[in-house]
Formats: C-alpha cells, structure tokens, sequence
C-alpha cells in the first residue's frame, strides 16, 4: 500500500513538473549507501550512484540539473519517517521509509503548486544544505492610476458643452457650476485667467484681464475679437460688431466694423464708456457725456448737463443724474425713453426698446416694450445691478447671486455661485464671478460663451 501511495505521488509530480524534470520522478541524487537502488525514470543522463548499483534518474525530458548530495552520515529509516532528498534547482523532495525498512522514491515538487506534493521543512526530519530554497514569485509591477480623460493641470476634468440650454437652434452653452454639476471653464483661477471686467454684445464677449490687457472671443468677423495691446480698466462690446475699450490714460480706442464711425471716437479723457447699437456714448472726465457713431433717431446727441453714467442702447441711451434722477434720448417709441418722475436710481441699462435700472433703495424697474416680458416680469428682491439688451434681461442680486427674467431667459441654466457683476448679450449673458473668472450661459453658436 505504502508503495502504491509512493507511486501515486511519483505520477502526481510528474504531471506538475513534466516540463522541468520529464517522467521519470525528477532529478534524483545519490542514494545513501544502505539505501535500496532506485530506478529513474525515462530519459536525462543517470546520476551516479553512491552505494552498490544505486540508478539516480536523471532530468527528464531537456535533462534537468542534478544537485549531488554530499556524503554525510546517512539517516536512519524508520517506518513512517521522511526524510530530505534532491531534486533539479527550483524544487523539494523527500523519501519516505517504508515499512520493510527501506526508503522509498524521492518525491519532488515545485514549492507552491500542489500543498500535497510540497514537503514543508516542518514535515521532514531533515532539508540538508544543498536542498534549493523555493523560488520567491516576483513582485507584480505597480500600475500606474489612469489620468482622467479631458483634463489638464489644475483643472477639473474636460466636458463637451451641452446643445439644449438656450434654444434648440443654436449650439448652447450650459450653466457652468459645480454646484449643478455642468461645465464650468472657469475652474483655473490663475491670474491669466482673472477678470476684472467682462462685456457680451451681438455675438463676441469682450473682459479686461487682471493684468489690464483685453481678451475677447466669439465672431471676428469685423475684427471685434480682435482687441488692440495696452492696458485698459473697461470694455464694453457693442451691438453691430465692434467693441471700445478705456485705456488706463483716460482715452478711448474702438476696433471692429466703423460703418456708421463707430470706432473712431473724439479726443479727450473718460471716466466710462457705453456701446450700443452702431453708436457710442462716453461720460467725460468732466461729468458731460459725448456720442459718436449713427444718430439715428437723435440717439448720438445727449442731453447738455453732468452725469454719474450713462448707457447706450439699441436706439436710445440714458444717463444717471448727480440727483440720481435719469434722463434719456434717442427714440421713444416704446416709451423707453421716457423720463421716470419720482424715480430715483444708481444705475441703468438701456436695452432694445426698454430701458431697466437699479433704483437707491436696490430694487429693479424697467419700463417701455414689454413684448418679452422684460417689464412686467422684472423681479422682486435687491440688487446691486442690472442688464438689459433684448428679449431679457439679467441682474446681480445683493446676495450676489443672478436672477435673469424675460421670454428670452426660458430655457437658460442661470449658473450658480456669486457673482459682482453681470452682461446680457444677443441670446446669452456672461458674468463675472468674484473670484474674477468668468462664466457665459445662452447661445454659443460663434463660441462667444466660451471664455478665452
């Protein structure tokens, strides 16, 4: 029985380790002088034989390395007992004593394959020296984490706009904040990337950087996207392809379409600048305002006196009074021109047929074409600020948070976050957020709601 189970593991190793040791039990090293003669298998060059006539089978199939052992004092053979014999490098044996009194086949495996083939130091009564250590697995390579897909440094991941925001026939650029889990380009607040001031017109966007230099994106048709070097403190883009700047001296310079002489504005020092529809308006260093451009309508020659602002739109512009009462001119069809008795404001916009405005205690009025809902719909709250151009408008709230209102404004996803500041275009608005990066929302047909 002994021998058959002998045999069974003779077979067993054979089928484990046929590629390094063939058939014939593996490599087999010197039998002990007093040991039986062990017949090796098929195959590989003999070992030799260290007591009368012992056969050491050798390396089967290629003829694996023999390890010969040295000649020590052999061990005893008792029944039931193993002890260590050789095998080719790579693997472990051991030969178990039989019941007759004799050892019997040296039985190798590989350490780590079969638990029942390898014979574990604590189970024999003696490994010897030249017994090969068990081959340590190499250690798997570290794998490196894949980079996100669409990002660059210091970025959130990159995402493709959406195409529903505004209206299904334009391109669209959604709201973009985490906070909705949308786009949002302005995630790098790097000093390259900070505003101070931003303007959205026809179809191109214009902001003065940190640094003071312009950058302007969208439809360059005219060459409106294409902003003169030096330094500026505001931009503001006009609504027939053209945009003026205020240079840090106090002057204006204009670029873009000069159909109507739009772009070629009067000498002198400015404290602001306005661009409406193919005619200009800008509040002197004096407190008078001077206009340039098309007057169609009367709407490029002001009312004489000293102003606080003034706003020019797409046939009218309005100034804000020392008194905060306002003034308007330019055509009036709508009543958009019209003078507000009792009316007291900080600020106004003068839109497309309507004109809305910040009054002193931040509330929002508007008056004139109410065709858009741009009068009736003007929201409750306080404000710090508004913009008006055509089927609605837009205003930062005081909590600095932006409401937008108007027909037009169906369909837009108002971002979220803080904001000191905020500029309606022709179907999207941009906004300057208070960490000074700048986040557009509406039609990005001409790319003029993606940021530069």
């Amino acid at each position: 029985m002994v021998y058959m189970v002998a045999k069974l593991r003779i077979v067993l190793s054979c089928l484990l380790v046929a590629s390094l040791a063939g058939c014939g039990g593996g490599s087999q090293t010197t039998s002990p002088p007093d040991a039986p003669a062990v017949t090796g298998g098929h195959g590989g060059s003999a070992g030799t034989g260290g007591g009368p006539g012992g056969v050491g089978g050798g390396g089967g199939g290629t003829g694996g390395q023999l390890s010969t052992a040295t000649s020590a004092t052999p061990p005893l053979c008792i029944p039931g007992a193993s002890v260590a014999c050789a095998c080719v490098t790579g693997q472990t044996g051991a030969q178990t004593c039989t019941s007759a009194g004799t050892f019997a086949a040296c039985v190798c495996a590989v350490p780590g394959i079969d638990a029942g083939l390898d014979v574990r130091a604590s189970s024999l009564t003696d490994l010897g020296s030249d017994i090969p250590p068990a081959a340590e697995a190499a250690p798997e390579p570290a794998v490196e984490p894949a980079p996100l897909i669409g990002t660059e440094s210091g970025s959130e991941p990159a995402v493709e706009p959406g195409s529903s925001s505004f209206s299904d026939a334009y391109p669209t650029l959604e709201a973009r904040d985490a906070g909705t889990g949308v786009i949002d380009t302005a995630m790098d607040v790097s000093p390259a990337t900070r505003y101070s001031t931003v303007s959205a017109g026809e179809s191109c966007t214009c902001g003065v950087k940190a640094d003071g230099t312009i950058a302007c994106w969208g439809d360059n048709t005219w060459g409106e996207a294409t902003p003169p070097v030096g330094t500026f403190t505001s931009v503001s883009v006009g609504g027939d392809d053209y945009a003026c700047g205020l240079r840090t001296d106090g002057t204006v310079t204009c670029w873009g379409s000069n159909t109507y002489g739009e772009s070629t504005p009067p000498a002198g020092t400015f404290a602001s600048v306005s661009a409406g529809s193919a005619f200009v308006c800008g509040l002197r260093t004096d407190g008078t305002i001077a206009c340039w451009g098309s007057n169609a309508f009367g709407r490029a020659t002001p009312i004489a006196g000293t102003f606080l602002s003034v706003s020019a739109g797409f046939d009218h512009a309005c100034a804000v009074s020392p008194n905060n009462e306002v003034q308007c001119w330019g055509d009036n069809t709508f009543g958009e021109a019209s003078s507000q008795i009792g009316v007291y404001l900080s600020s106004v916009s003068a839109g497309q047929g309507y004109t809305c405005g910040v009054t002193t205690n931040s509330t929002v009025t508007c008056w004139g074409s109410n065709d858009f809902g741009t009068v009736s719909m003007a929201p409750t709250g306080t404000f710090s600020s508004v913009s008006a151009y055509t089927n609605f408008a837009c205003g930062v709230q005081t909590d600095q948070t932006i409401v937008c209102w108007g027909s037009g404004a169906y369909g837009l996803t108002v971002p979220t976050g803080t904001f000191s500041s905020v500029s309606v275009g022709d179907d999207y608005a941009c906004g300057l957020r208070t960490d000074g990066t700048v986040t557009c929302w509406g039609d990005n047909a001409s790319g003029q709601g993606t940021p530069d």
